[in-house]
């Protein structure tokens, strides 16, 4: 994708759609005379004369000199705005034919159409935000609940960029050190380097692995937690459901199988978003409609990030022991012995002699019973030792979690190394790589291919 950074774009910023609003947005060295050209206000203004961050009244005016839309319009110029270039928008009625027209006429007047994300391009190359807050501000919009939106805005304020940047300054001052120590053989500062080497290798690894520990708990936060609600039929799976959304969303009914198919629902607890997979009760069955449903079930046990085990507590029978020993090991497990209002055939204690690894809990979810012990339990399994009011940097974006981990292992790399005894002035390379690795991070040593790759999920005028 080729930008060129002295024309002048155009583009619609607001979701297609009937709404109250529609901005169209424009960036560049002629936005102030385009401004001027498709926007007539009360007064005739010049384009050097437009007040800066006023927002006036007025018309949008085709090229016969009728009236496209009734508007507002506002100029942000160089550098004070969202592109550190010229940037106007026009604020007319929403749904699609007013912006349409209005992006029609600056397109008229000399405007090219954005491509997408071209707006936060222009924002990170002329260096007003960093790659990692780039790609914050999708994040921020795809936002599904309070703590998505939350750590979105941390990185947005540059969070992330700054414990990179303190990454860096660290390996900078290392490989002075290591410079020194080759340029000045005759002052033995060979060992005293190792030993800094060592030491500051030992220490960026451990805060690097402090925050790709934090990435499990982006992930449940940017993406929301799959959470499989499963069980034998007639467990209860689909009250369990209904009982979390506060709703009759599953069909319930006496007759086990009523469930044939997976069925997702979203949920929020305390700003953090939960996608419920209600699904098929597992048995073994020779209709081909249920065997496809109990197929799913499984898949989505496996695909899961907390495994909600239902269990018909009042029969025996229906309990089988092997399918909770096939269950992964590696997933939280909530276990809910279900229809605590009838006669208990399956204990806690069972479960947990065969299960120690799950919490356990006693519901009834017809009436609701237990219900309050559920959402904690759910929240509690999602974010592990993350809470709410965290203040922790949070690594939630897949790219920024590989680029780390390779950095840890040319730390680690050159941690042995060094160990080893190698000569110093080759640890340099190790140093010089980690640098280069976490620039990937915050687009300052990032390739163009990569940076074009980012900005084409982007939204158009965003």
């Amino acid at each position: 994708m080729k930008f060129l950074f002295d024309d002048t774009i155009a583009g619609i910023a607001t979701a297609p759609g009937e709404g109250g609003v529609a901005i169209v947005r424009v960036s560049g060295r002629d936005a102030a005379s385009l401004l001027c050209s498709a926007f007539r206000g009360k007064k005739n203004i010049a384009p050097e004369n437009i007040p800066t961050r006023l927002m006036r009244y007025g018309h949008i005016i085709g090229a016969d000199g009728e009236v496209i839309d009734e508007a507002m319009a506002v100029l942000f110029r160089a550098p004070y705005s969202y592109t550190r270039e010229d940037v106007a928008e026009l604020h007319v009625h929403g749904g699609s034919f007013c912006a349409q027209k209005t992006l029609a006429r600056l397109v008229e007047l000399g405007a090219r159409i954005a491509q997408p994300g071209e707006f936060t391009r222009r924002a990170f190359e002329n260096g007003r935000i960093d790659l990692s807050q780039a790609e914050a501000v999708m994040d921020a919009i795809r936002a599904d609940g309070e703590l998505a939106s939350r750590a979105a805005q941390d990185q947005l304020s540059g969070s992330l960029r700054r414990e990179i940047e303190d990454f860096q300054s660290r390996l900078t001052m290392l490989l002075a050190k290591i410079d020194a120590a080759a340029d000045y053989p005759d002052e033995d500062l060979d060992e005293e380097t190792r030993v800094s080497c060592v030491e500051e290798f030992r220490r960026l690894s451990d805060r690097m692995q402090v925050l790709l520990r934090s990435a499990k708990d982006a992930r449940h936060i940017r993406d929301g937690v799959a959470t499989a609600i499963f069980g034998a039929p007639n467990a209860g799976k689909s009250s369990v459901l209904n009982l979390l959304l506060g709703s009759d969303r599953a069909i319930v009914t006496p007759i086990a199988g009523t469930t044939r198919d997976t069925l997702e629902e979203r949920l929020v607890l305390r700003g953090l978003v939960f996608r419920l997979i209600d699904t098929a009760g597992i048995r073994d069955t020779e209709d081909t409609v249920e065997a496809i449903g109990v197929d799913r079930a499984k898949n989505t046990i496996e695909q899961a990030d907390i495994l909600v085990f239902v269990i018909d507590s009042a029969n025996q029978a229906d309990f089988d022991p092997q399918v909770a020993a096939s269950l992964p090991t590696d997933k939280p497990l909530l276990v809910l012995l279900n229809k605590s209002d009838l006669t208990t055939e399956v204990s806690s204690s069972q479960i947990e002699t065969l299960l120690p690894r799950a919490k356990v809990l006693s519901i009834c979810a017809r009436t609701g019973e237990g219900g309050d012990a559920l959402r904690d339990a759910l929240y509690e399994m999602a974010l592990g030792e993350t809470s709410q009011s965290s203040s922790q940097l949070l690594l939630g974006n897949m790219r920024h979690v590989q680029l780390l981990k390779e950095a840890c292992s040319i730390l680690q790399r050159g941690l042995d190394a060094a160990m080893s005894g190698i000569p110093v002035d080759l640890l340099g390379v190790d140093v010089q790589q980690a640098w280069q690795v976490l620039g990937q991070i915050t687009g300052n040593t990032c390739e163009e291919d990569v940076i074009d790759a980012i900005f084409a999920n982007f939204c158009v005028g965003k």
